[in-house]
């Protein structure tokens, strides 16, 4: 019996480090946000939802202002301005650094509450996910992220993906057919899913509170720069419904930074993969734009 018991545990013990071998295999081809929580804290940061995750590419900010970026974006139902995500920027940012500088990308979606009839954090969309749950973000490999999230570990024994690639810088490579036909049906697909659920969204006095916050937080550690990526015309559309007066509703986080830039002037001029993100093409453009003025600030 001890014979057997001790076989057991060395069996367990066997099969657990070849899972967690496993685990450390991951990658940006396998899923679209652990390298995130894998790389050191960092000096510079794009943030934000989607959006900014794959229309803001590190690379080009990096070459026009000659410092390295992180892009630490999600996802609108991840991390939309409150409290959850400051808390894990606060633990992604440096301590030590004063001179950092921080794009942070806002709209009108990222800064509204779903589904929710009182403004309450305690029912926050985020509050019971990976970012809000994930306590370490600068740990290589972060087991605490894999083992709590299964479908990142259990796509370590899938195929690579060929679609999505999350880039060491953060940034989220979109590959998926451009041309007009498959662009259209998505386009059409993507505002139609937006404007059934237009209806189900109100902005969040507390998270634009939440953005305030951020940016004082941000300003300690360096220069706070506040942008409007742009999007599909009609999808621009929706957000003047949602939110008319964006400007000056977030005029407060606004005063605090070091800048505001709006390029909804580039809603007709630019490519989306599927009318609420940018084509990668389209987003080396803007963050060409971004880059060159933040660099004359």
């Amino acid at each position: 019996m001890k014979r057997f018991i001790l076989h057991t545990i060395g069996f367990v013990t066997i099969v657990g480090l070849s899972f967690l071998a496993l685990l450390s295999r991951a990658d940006g081809s396998y899923d679209e946000f652990y390298l995130r929580f894998t790389t050191p804290k960092q000096e510079n940061l794009i943030l934000g939802t989607s959006r900014a995750a794959q229309g803001v590419l590190p690379s080009v900010l990096d070459r026009l202002l000659h410092r390295s970026f992180y892009n630490y974006s999600f996802t609108l139902s991840t991390s939309p301005y409150g409290p959850v995500y400051l808390e894990s920027i606060k633990k992604k940012v440096d301590p030590a650094i004063s001179t950092g500088i921080f794009i942070l990308s806002v709209d009108p979606w990222s800064l509204s509450n779903k589904d929710l009839k009182e403004d309450q954090t305690s029912s926050f969309r985020e509050n019971d996910n990976f970012v809000a749950s994930t306590t370490r973000v600068a740990q290589q490999p972060n087991f605490e992220y894999l083992l709590e999230n299964l479908n990142p570990a259990y796509r370590i024994l899938l195929p690579k993906r060929k679609t999505t690639k999350l880039h060491k810088d953060g940034w989220l490579e979109i590959t998926i057919p451009m041309d007009d036909k498959s662009v259209l049906k998505r386009t059409s697909a993507k505002l139609n899913a937006y404007r059934s659920d237009l209806s189900r969204f109100t902005p969040s006095e507390r998270r634009i509170q939440s953005l305030v916050e951020t940016v004082e937080f941000l300003k300690t550690k360096g220069e706070v720069y506040l942008v409007r990526l742009p999007v599909h015309p009609e999808m621009a559309r929706m957000e003047q419904t949602l939110m008319p007066n964006f400007d000056s509703r977030i005029q407060p986080a606004i005063s605090l930074a070091n800048g505001y830039k709006d390029l909804s002037t580039y809603n007709d001029k630019l490519q989306f993969t599927d009318g609420n993100h940018l084509y990668k093409a389209s987003g080396e453009t803007v963050s060409g734009i971004i880059g060159d003025w933040v660099g004359k600030r």
